[in-house]
């Protein structure tokens, strides 16, 4: 077996691997005998990426990044907004 399930298990430690569980459909089976042999827990954890939420969260940090990027002007200052008619300028150390 090349995933370290299996001797964790062994150990007698619970188990939560991500998905895919392994790319070998045999080291799948490894994994879960030994988590059956030796009475511990082994849990595939699915994967968030595509969940709403998570894709929301990627969407406004790419906007945040986007828009930091975007207002950045040259000698270390960054335009802020305080609101949608008052932009104003800062240098880094006053932040």
């Amino acid at each position: 077996m090349k995933h370290a399930a299996g001797p964790a298990a062994r150990a007698g430690k619970h188990v939560l691997v991500d998905k895919p569980m392994a790319l070998d459909p045999a080291d799948c089976v490894a994994m879960i005998d030994a988590a059956r042999e030796a009475a511990v827990t082994l849990m595939v954890g699915p994967s968030h990426g595509y969940d709403a939420p998570v894709a929301l969260a990627e969407s406004l940090i790419a906007n945040l990044i986007d828009n930091a990027i975007r207002h950045h002007l040259p000698g270390g200052q960054a335009e802020i907004s305080d609101g949608p008619e008052r932009p104003t300028t800062r240098t880094q150390s006053s932040q």
